[in-house]
């Protein structure tokens, strides 16, 4: 084989090997969910600024300028993303045995309610203990946060 060919594949190859050491090579990133070109208030008090996120499952795994394949791409632009609200005065314990996925809390941002307010409960009454009533919650599975009083 000629000297310079061997010379140049040996080159290529090693830096082939640097790149993929360096993660330059290496295949793209993929999460379930990538939300494009949103703007960003992550609720530690610094300005909003424009970004990307992505989910894996439930969690989200990267905020910033992410680069990566997605199974789901949602176009942001024009879209505030930010950590959910909390309701610190709600009655929704009432009804969230009825309705558990509680559309009307997470259509405004609420992922977190307090209820118990006014001195009024579920529970506990002459067929239900509190503890009872909090299981029949879990069981139902809600689909927000609930901080009872």
């Amino acid at each position: 084989m000629d000297p310079e060919k061997h010379w140049r594949r040996f080159c290529f190859y090693g830096l082939c090997l640097c790149l993929l050491s360096n993660g330059l090579l290496s295949a793209p990133e993929r999460y379930d969910v990538l939300i494009k070109n949103t703007k960003i208030v992550d609720g530690t008090g610094k300005a909003a600024y424009r970004g990307d996120i992505a989910i894996k499952g439930e969690k989200i795994v990267a905020v910033g300028r992410v680069t990566g394949e997605a199974a789901t791409i949602i176009d942001g632009s024009g879209l505030v993303t930010c950590p959910g609200f909390i309701d610190p005065h709600s009655h929704a314990d009432y009804t969230i045995l009825q309705y558990p996925l509680a559309e009307n809390l997470i259509m405004q941002g609420i992922t977190t309610f307090v209820g118990g307010n006014c001195g009024q409960s579920q529970a506990p009454r002459k067929d239900l203990t509190f503890g009872g009533w909090l299981s029949k919650v879990e069981t139902a599975g809600i689909s927000v946060n609930m901080v009872p009083l």
